[in-house]
Formats: C-alpha cells, sequence, structure tokens
C-alpha cells in the first residue's frame, strides 16, 4: 500500500535592497538571505497538528560566528495553546535556536534536551521552514513563478519505531517544490513545499 499523505509548507520570502549589487543578487536568487549583522527579525508562528493549535513569538538577530558566517539566533516568547496563555520554564528565556540560510553552511538539528517540551513543536516546525527554504536556496532551481523542481532525498530512513508499540517505523521523504507567486516590486516570494512519500518506495 503506497502511502497517501503530503506535509504542505508555505514560505514567505521578502528580501531588501540594501545596494545596487545586492538587489541584483536578489533578483537573481530570490530565495536567498541578504544578511546583515545586528539585523532584528521576526516571526509570530501560527499551527494546527489535528485538534492542537498554538501560537508563539520568534525574536532573532543576525550574529557571525568566529569563521565569519552569519546565522539567525531566536528567543521564543508568548506562547498560547488553543487560545489559552502557556508558561514556559524561567529557563525557556535563556534558550536561542540558531538557524541559516546561508547556502554554504549546512543546517544542524537543534539540542532538545534541555528545552522546554512545550517548546519543542514550534522549534521543529521552525527548523523544518528553514531547512526547506534553505533547500530551494542551494538548488537554485526556482526562479521564476510556476517553476516546479522534486528533489529526490538521497538520505537513508531514519527510523522512529521504539521496538514495542511500532516494530517498523521510517521517515522516507522527497521534496516537491513550486515558486507560487513572486512579486520583485514587494520584494516578495511565496514557495510551497510538499513533503511526500518517494515515488519508489512502498508502506511495508
Amino acid at each position: 500500500m503506497k502511502l497517501q499523505v503530503a506535509f504542505i509548507f508555505f514560505v514567505l520570502c521578502s528580501w531588501s535592497p540594501f545596494s545596487n549589487a545586492q538587489a541584483a543578487s536578489a533578483t537573481a536568487n530570490l530565495l536567498r538571505r541578504q544578511y546583515r549583522e545586528g539585523e532584528k527579525l521576526a516571526y509570530h508562528m501560527k499551527a494546527l497538528n489535528e485538534a492542537w493549535h498554538y501560537e508563539i513569538d520568534a525574536d532573532g538577530v543576525v550574529k557571525k560566528d568566529a569563521a565569519g558566517r552569519f546565522f539567525e539566533e531566536y528567543q521564543w516568547t508568548h506562547m498560547t495553546s488553543s487560545g489559552q496563555p502557556v508558561s514556559l520554564v524561567p529557563a525557556a528565556g535563556d534558550y536561542r535556536q540558531k538557524l541559516t540560510l546561508d547556502p554554504e553552511q549546512i543546517p544542524s538539528a537543534p539540542d532538545l534536551t534541555k528545552v522546554d517540551p512545550k517548546l519543542v513543536g514550534p522549534i521543529t516546525d521552525m527548523m523544518t521552514f528553514y531547512a526547506d527554504l534553505w533547500l530551494a536556496n542551494k538548488l537554485g532551481t526556482l526562479k521564476k513563478t510556476g517553476d516546479h523542481f522534486y528533489f529526490r532525498n538521497p538520505m537513508p530512513p531514519s527510523s522512529w519505531a521504539d521496538g514495542i508499540r511500532v516494530l517498523v517505523g521510517e521517515d522516507a521523504i522527497d521534496f516537491d517544490m513550486t515558486l507560487k507567486s513572486m512579486d520583485a516590486a514587494a520584494g516578495t516570494a511565496m514557495v510551497e513545499v510538499r513533503h511526500v512519500p518517494p515515488k519508489s518506495r512502498r508502506c511495508r
């Protein structure tokens, strides 16, 4: 039986014409983040997972590491669950999630061992959005409205079976990406990324 499930993410991208050179670069690859050290970034995330709905704010700043590579660092605040405020543990105020859209860097998974369990959903959702946009940026195939690319994931499936309740459980996804719209004047683009079952695999 083939698994007929697809996860769909829409990523809204924007850029600013910091200079003529950067504007030209952004036009050539509108999905590429034009980083400026010290730039402030903010997201208000809304998510619906079956019956669970949450909202949360992520406030970030652009920094450089010791090697001069840019990254974004986020603090999570003001979480609500099903419309009700959520109290996070005090240590949550010290946690910072690091992300990057630099195509020359390889995204890494966050350390979830020391975070408030209530933040695991937002942290992994944010990581997924960034990983999708990073991949689209790295491939560089989406350049005009309607462009589409199917990326066959070369990584082996990762198992989430616990050996007791789930004997065989694997994550195996490909990426189906489409540039849905772009507005050069406004500096925005919308990308649809579908997480789909690999065409060559079947559920066991």
